[in-house]
């Protein structure tokens, strides 16, 4: 068994590390297992057409490929970028669908599909990562793969009503469907997974219903390499030359407080900005003794979205430092550009105040890092959205606050710099214990070992229950034979039967067993298909018989 790991971009294409939880805990699976990680390489094809390339490391091949750009406009920037994510993120605003963008997303993920159908064998499994990549276990399922197929979220999951909303919310519900196991970050995330599913089997038109009962899902919350992260803030320095000079002139007299996003509008860094503003009005004695700090570097520039949020942030910098300026070192610095990962745990370590403060996130892995390389004797303090996913591990010992009421921000930001030695070390203590229990290896070892589990039978897809123009119609479609108390054994009787539930005609008089489900699953069956125009029988021991 080898494991498959597909994700949009492939973090690891040399062999050398690269940042975030993700990352660590896939490179740890892939070697325990041999592999192989598939994504995008970062490169449009130049004639239009798919090109891969593999490039081995120890026993893991990372596998990238060139995507045709006008495909790819679509797929990245168009439905995974103005749809999902924004959905994702509580911005229903935001949302920009057309359906050549849906076009393109099912065409990129069928590119992907073809690529993985090459290299699997019979006994791989898959881990697909993210809103990207929804539709890749039903393309894989189209093209006869039969592997199990796990998906992890690294988004919240969107609000069921805000999917229903979108043409197409019955083709995600299937894409959904197709996998064997998801993977949640919080309880909430999974529990609006099960509403949108619910719903959608619910309302689904006959044209499109499963067969089978709902995916296995669960939580399974992304950790990061605690240990290392922790040794590399200890032995590390601020290399990173704009983030150096800036802790230069901190000196011992001021107090930094940090904050590292990438500038997108789920991070509320504008508000962020205003919410440090009141915080110094309402607090002057604090005037020269802080600096906020703000590293966010800038992505997805072409999507108008980010333009705008990129203006807001530097208008509400600038209005900030503005309002409070002082002689030397300005209340507040920001750096769009992205820094080197030991430079940033080094900062983290001499800063007194974490401040998350997202108005969404799935999980938000700044927060565990900026605790990872607290020192454990002189720990500083993490204030932390209540909205993050962060915020269900690190409740004992973070500061949670409201993103969205400068207020709670003030409030947190004064009690977190006033805070003793002794709490700050009793807060840290809890958030500690958590992220090294669940750290990234675990959080990749729980999934992966969820996914080889038993499969919930009968190991049925999507399949169309419209009947087919081309199959002969029949005077018996389909016979449940009650095989024990609450046991149906549920039989294709006529070709047309047959072409329904296998996937294409298999002319004969014999019968067919199609699944055995039990009480309430032959029940559900059967009033569809007979909704449908099927028609059908039941026997028990003694004859036909009534439910």
């Amino acid at each position: 068994m080898r494991l498959f790991v597909v994700s949009n971009r492939v973090a690891v294409s040399t062999g050398q590390s690269a940042p975030g939880g993700m990352t660590v805990g896939i490179e740890g699976a892939l070697r325990a297992h041999g592999g192989v990680w598939v994504g995008w390489s970062g490169k449009a094809s130049t004639d239009g057409s798919v090109s891969s390339r593999c490039v081995a490391h120890g026993n893991v091949d990372y596998v990238t490929l060139d995507l045709p750009p006008e495909k790819f406009q679509g797929y990245y920037a168009g439905f995974a970028n103005q749809v999902l994510w924004p959905l994702c993120h509580g911005r229903r605003d935001l949302v920009a669908y057309s359906s050549g963008d849906f076009e393109s997303y099912l065409h990129v993920n069928g590119l992907f599909a073809d690529e993985l159908v090459r290299r699997l064998g019979p006994d791989d499994l898959i881990w697909i990562h993210d809103y990207h990549l929804v539709p890749l276990a039903r393309a894989l399922r189209a093209r006869g793969v039969g592997s199990r197929i796990g998906f992890f979220l690294h988004t919240p999951f969107a609000d069921p009503d805000d999917l229903f909303d979108l043409p197409v919310h019955g083709a995600i519900a299937e894409s959904l469907e197709a996998y064997d196991l998801l993977g949640f970050q919080t309880r909430g995330d999974l529990e609006s997974f099960r509403t949108f599913i619910s719903r959608s089997r619910a309302s689904r038109r006959l044209g499109s219903v499963h067969l089978t009962s709902p995916p296995r899902a669960d939580v399974f919350p992304i950790g990061i390499e605690t240990a290392e992260f922790e040794s590399t803030a200890r032995a590390a320095q601020i290399v990173d030359t704009r983030l150096s000079a800036i802790f230069d002139r901190l000196g011992s007299g001021i107090a930094a407080i940090i904050s590292a996003d990438r500038l997108d509008y789920s991070k509320a860094i504008p508000e962020k900005f205003r919410a440090f503003g009141a915080f110094l009005e309402l607090h002057p004695e604090y005037e020269e003794r802080v600096c906020l700090v703000q590293v966010a570097p800038i992505g997805r520039s072409e999507i108008p979205a980010y333009a705008l949020e990129a203006a807001r942030t530097r208008s509400a910098y600038r209005d900030l430092r503005a309002a409070h300026q002082r002689a030397e070192l300005p209340v507040a610095e920001l750096l769009t550009e992205s820094v080197d990962r030991p430079s940033l745990a080094a900062a983290f370590r001499r800063s007194r105040v974490g401040l998350v403060t997202p108005f969404r996130d799935g999980m938000n892995l700044v927060a565990k890092e900026y605790v990872a390389a607290q020192d454990a004797d002189d720990p500083g303090v993490l204030v932390l959205s209540s909205f993050t996913g962060a915020a269900e591990e690190l409740s004992g010992g973070a500061l949670l606050v409201d993103p969205r009421e400068a207020l709670s921000v003030v409030r947190a930001l004064r009690q977190a710099l006033e805070m003793g030695i002794e709490e700050r070390r009793a807060r840290w203590s809890k958030m500690i214990s958590v992220i090294c229990r669940n750290d990234a290896a675990a959080w990749a070892g729980n999934f992966i070992e969820s996914l080889r589990g038993r499969r919930e039978a009968p190991h049925l897809r999507s399949t169309s229950i419209a009947p087919s123009r081309d199959a002969p119609r029949a005077r018996l479609d389909f016979r449940a034979v009650r095989t024990a108390q609450s046991s149906w054994e549920v039989q294709a009787v006529s070709d047309r039967a047959r072409h329904l539930v296998v996937g294409r005609a298999a002319p004969g008089d014999g019968a067919r067993t199609a699944f055995v489900t039990n009480n309430a699953g032959v029940n559900e069956f059967l009033l569809r298909v007979r909704s449908a125009g099927y028609t059908t029988e039941l026997l028990g021991p003694n004859g036909p018989v009534k439910l």
